[in-house]
């Protein structure tokens, strides 16, 4: 497994540094299939054949043929054949990235190591900065950028989905006893990570989503390793406070020059009917498409319009800019109430088996964290089909089930804390 392990670090990295360039994307696509190729490779040769069985994934493949009823029904009303060929191949992409979901989960489960996916995560923070900072031709104050995703707003949501992941660990390393030196140096990544994520959200995406999560996230660690480092009188975690107050001082002036806090303001001017700060139409337009998302949900409201009909009979030309009301208009409430079960069940599964089990119960911040990041992010990114979105249920699932797996139970910050 350590040649899938491999493929799986470069695949969670190659999504968040080259997916959104179409000069490079072809490498990600690569990198892809070799990961398939490996999986496919020692799923042969294992005398059990074994298909790991997982409930999230089993609704995952019943959201996918409604998706594909909802996508046959909408062919045979339509009869734009260019339409029902840009909407297929949108289906296919939906079908690989599920796919490739599962075969992380896969590989995590089978190995019993999650690293390889969450230091993807972590790596893909590093490399954007590195892109940004050197390679990008744009200048922080005068566009978006995002960077190796290309979406600003999909960049935004990737980022938090590593801030998350990384504060979920934090926490794991803080809750253990005296840290020796190579868990205060993985302490330290961790929260570079945050940082990055933060940094490259306020001068480089702009997103005003990843912003507020990304500064919750910093936020939330300054306060836990206070407490932690009073409570138990640990130098580390104040070192750390100190550390991060430091270069808040240093950096908090730079703000002033970011237009991207501007566009906070925007929000206000938008409900008071003031003049905007920056110049935008990304509140007034998102707001104009979430309205004409919820009217064609009324119209249609348990079977919605088709599989990724808001683009293209809405009038806009794009997706609605909500992963909710997306998914109203275009799968109904049976769509809708399909795709969030998976992430029921995982609170659900969490929730069963943290009564009895020690280990999922020190998962609990965990999921119900990523949970709460996906269900917010969605109010102003679509994310049912991104790639971000199905490896953090790979993350989540694969967490959950190598931790119910564990017998004797064991604590699972010792056991993932590595």
């Amino acid at each position: 497994m350590a040649l899938a392990r491999f493929f799986l670090f470069l695949y969670v990295t190659a999504v968040y540094t080259i997916s959104g360039d179409t000069e490079y994307s072809m490498v990600e696509n690569m990198i892809g299939y070799g990961l398939v190729a490996v999986f496919a490779i020692h799923w042969m040769h294992t005398n059990k054949k074994n298909i790991l069985k997982n409930r999230e994934y089993k609704i995952a493949i019943i959201f996918l043929l409604f998706c594909f009823i909802s996508l046959l029904v909408g062919g045979v009303l339509n009869t734009d054949a260019n339409m029902f060929i840009l909407q297929f191949s949108r289906y296919i992409t939906l079908v690989q990235v599920i796919g490739l979901s599962y075969i992380a989960f896969y590989i995590c489960i089978e190995s019993g190591d999650v690293r390889p996916l969450e230091y993807g995560l972590y790596a893909g923070v590093f490399m954007n900065i590195i892109m940004l900072v050197f390679f990008s031709v744009d200048v922080a104050g005068e566009g978006r950028e995002g960077g190796g995703v290309g979406a600003a707003s999909a960049m935004g949501f990737a980022l938090s989905i590593s801030a998350f992941v990384a504060y979920s660990r934090i926490s794991i390393i803080l809750r253990l006893g005296k840290l020796n030196a190579a868990q205060n140096l993985h302490l330290l990544v961790l929260v570079a990570v945050i940082a990055g994520a933060l940094y490259i959200n306020l001068f480089w995406t702009g997103s005003r989503t990843g912003i507020i999560l990304c500064g919750f996230v910093m936020l939330a660690v300054i306060v836990q390793a206070t407490i932690n480092g009073i409570g138990k009188l640990r130098f580390a975690p104040l070192a750390l406070v100190g550390i991060l107050a430091m270069v808040a001082v240093y950096t908090l002036p730079m703000l002033a020059d970011s237009r991207f806090l501007l566009r906070f303001a925007n929000i206000s001017s938008y409900f008071t009917g003031a003049e905007f700060v920056v110049r935008e139409q990304s509140v007034i337009l998102r707001a104009e498409m979430i309205e004409k998302g919820i009217s064609l949900w009324q119209q249609s409201p348990v079977f919605g319009w088709g599989f990724d009909a808001f683009r293209h009979i809405s009038g806009y030309g794009t997706y609605s800019h909500s992963n909710h009301v997306e998914l109203l208009a275009n799968y109904g409430l049976i769509g809708y109430i399909m795709y969030y079960s998976i992430y029921i069940s995982l609170v659900f599964s969490m929730l069963k088996h943290s009564k009895t089990n020690s280990n999922v119960k020190d998962l609990k911040v965990t999921i119900l964290l990523l949970v709460g990041l996906v269900f917010i992010a969605g109010i102003s990114n679509v994310s049912y089909y991104s790639k971000f979105n199905w490896l953090v249920i790979a993350y989540m699932s694969s967490m959950l089930m190598l931790a119910i797996r564990m017998h004797p139970p064991m604590k699972i910050n010792n056991r993932f804390s590595h």
